[in-house]
């Protein structure tokens, strides 16, 4: 350097070598240099100067840059949050101004967080995004609410589903499931979905109820009206699956699922304890597969609707576990186990089917109830009733069907299970008539007992014989057993069965004359075990066949006019030809007038004339 004087003070500095050179400002650097060779002072305060502005500019422009780093930092972190929540604005543009690097990686995770749009719209929403612990102990209300909301206001984007890691999700009011009403998209199914990891590990549990809840329910489901805002009856598309709903109320107005919007709805793989299970009002085709039921009280109603379809429900506990009041709709593989009332109660039953149902449930007091409709049963299997005691149910009362109005029950293959608790002869009835004002009617085939020892009624067994029907008197109606090859008409009742026409005016428009052959008679008012003179009267032409004609001297006795009751009605004997000694005349009574017998003691013919015996001269004999 031109001018330089080497100017040094003989103590040493002893400054540490703890930077890098190479790495000072440029125009720090010169400055430097100047201070250590300049001779003036007037040049080193210059440069003394002027390094410390270059050193407070370039902090100024590090505060700038950090400044900077962290806004993008926190855009970044924005960007992400929004990328979950779906909020992202695909078209927006970034300034990057200073560092080719830094652009070329801010793109990439603009790459990235596009595909986790596209990643998330199809995808379920995890409650635990919006604040769910699920540790059986924390609230999780407000975060699962939070999670239901979001998913019915993304609906349409395809984020319809709520999904729950395996945990135990506490909750003090009730989840409202909502789903569209829209008249432009009823028909498609936008309805929120509840989806549980798996049943066995993943519970949503009530504790308490909320003022603002209008029922007592761990679930609730409404339809919505998006233009308005406004509630509606019906929705479609909601879905419960993979969870187990529990419902820690013991009130009896309690339910673990309520509602009226479950159209084109699914519940699948569910276990429900509460003191009701589920009611749904008007649901249509809908499907319910694999529930369990754990109730106190009612386990599944369906009040009303059409098309609904019930596989694999088990009612567990409770008091009348299936209640289905809907038209045109299939229960299959259903069945109950320790429960009491009406196993399967129908009280309006247009076109209803039951495939392979049944239950093992000894205390219920009937396994079938009905009201009105027409139910058909392909298959059930039953353990036999042995009464309700603890609730005043005595065996008397129980029954397999109980019609309590004008309804058809069409039953093929019934299997009636042993229980060693009944007691021998202390058995229950096959039907059950509420009313005897009704034309209800009953097709019952292929009976099957179960006993002790086998199948069938084997010797030794315990075996309980189904009475046929309560009712030993009734206007109208008939029943229809269908076993063995055999197929026979009863009047209502177990002890007459007959092979006619009987009945048949009130569903072919008087097509056949109104005539029968009844087969199991005593006398014209009796039957082997039950006196039929209130019952419905008998149309004329009906035929009586008398089961001992020997002993009657008659085939049996003609109905010589139509009464009201039999009490009523007139009859003609059937004479029957006989023979025999003196002591084995039949006992003859009024109306058998003419009836002769030839009596091998007296070695001649004599006729019976109401009161007597007499000869062709008219003496007595």
């Amino acid at each position: 350097m031109v001018n330089e004087v080497d100017y040094r003070d003989p103590t040493p500095n002893n400054f540490p070598d703890d930077y890098d050179p190479a790495k000072v400002d440029q125009r720090v650097k010169l400055r430097s240099e100047s201070i250590r060779y300049k001779q003036k002072g007037v040049d080193v305060r210059e440069a003394m100067y002027q390094g410390l502005e270059i050193g407070s500019a370039t902090a100024n422009e590090a505060k700038v840059i950090s400044e900077n780093t962290a806004e993008s930092q926190d855009n970044l972190t924005q960007r992400v949050d929004d990328q979950i929540a779906a909020n992202t604005i695909k078209d927006e543009e970034i300034d990057f101004r200073r560092s080719d690097m830094l652009k070329k990686t801010f793109e990439t995770m603009r790459k990235r967080g596009d595909f986790f749009d596209d990643e998330f719209a199809g995808r379920m929403l995890n409650v635990k995004w919006f604040g769910a612990k699920g540790d059986g102990a924390t609230d999780d209300t407000d975060a699962i609410k939070a999670a239901v909301e979001f998913a019915f206001s993304k609906g349409k984007e395809g984020e319809l589903s709520v999904y729950f890691p395996t945990g135990r999700y506490i909750t003090t009011s009730a989840i409202e499931l909502k789903a569209v009403n829209n008249q432009d998209d009823y028909y498609k199914g936008h309805g929120v979905k509840l989806v549980g990891h798996d049943k066995a590990t993943t519970e949503i549990i009530k504790r308490g109820k909320s003022a603002g809840d209008f029922v007592d329910a761990v679930i609730t489901l409404i339809g919505y009206v998006t233009e308005t805002g406004e509630q509606a009856k019906t929705g479609t598309g909601i879905q419960i699956k993979n969870l187990s709903i529990i419902n820690e109320s013991e009130d009896k107005d309690s339910y673990a699922v309520y509602g009226k919007a479950f159209q084109r709805g699914l519940m699948e793989d569910l276990n429900i304890t509460a003191v009701n299970g589920v009611y749904l009002k008007d649901p249509y085709t809908s499907r319910y597969i694999s529930v369990f039921l754990n109730t106190v009280e009612s386990g599944i109603y369906i009040d009303g609707g059409t098309s609904n379809y019930l596989e694999a429900c088990y009612g567990r506990t409770g008091k009348n576990p299936f209640k289905i009041s809907s038209a045109y709709s299939v229960l299959t593989n259903c069945f109950t186990g320790d429960c009491t009332g009406t196993m399967f109660d129908f009280p309006e039953a247009s076109s209803i089917v039951m495939v392979g149902c049944g239950d093992e449930s000894v205390t219920s007091q009937y396994k079938i109830g009905i009201t009105t409709g027409v139910l058909t049963v392909d298959g059930y299997s039953m353990n036999y009733t042995g009464g309700d005691l603890a609730n005043g149910i005595t065996l008397d009362k129980c029954a397999v069907i109980n019609i309590k109005g004008n309804a058809v029950v069409n039953m093929d293959g019934l299997q009636v299970g042993f229980v060693s608790s009944v007691v021998v002869d202390q058995d229950s009835y096959l039907l059950m008539f509420e009313s005897a004002a009704n034309s209800a009617s009953a097709n019952i085939g292929s009976i099957r007992y179960t006993t002790s020892d086998g199948w069938g009624g084997t010797p030794g067994g315990n075996v309980h014989r189904l009475i046929y029907s309560n009712m030993s008197t009734a206007p109208k109606g008939a029943g229809h057993i269908q076993t063995k090859g055999v197929d026979i008409l009863t009047r209502r009742n177990h002890q007459q069965p007959y092979l006619g026409n009987r009945g048949l005016k009130d569903t072919m428009n008087n097509a056949f004359f109104q005539k029968a052959i009844y087969l199991d008679n005593i006398s014209t008012t009796q039957t082997s075990s039950a006196d039929v003179s209130q019952e419905e009267g008998y149309n004329q032409g009906d035929v009586l066949l008398y089961n001992n004609p020997s002993g009657r001297g008659a085939l049996g006795a003609v109905a010589t006019n139509t009464a009201a009751t039999v009490a009523q009605n007139t009859f003609k004997s059937i004479p029957l030809t006989n023979y025999g000694p003196t002591d084995q005349r039949p006992r003859l009574i009024s109306g058998q007038e003419g009836t002769m017998y030839f009596d091998t003691g007296l070695n001649k013919p004599i006729w019976w004339i109401g009161v007597r015996w007499v000869d062709a001269n008219g003496v007595s004999s």
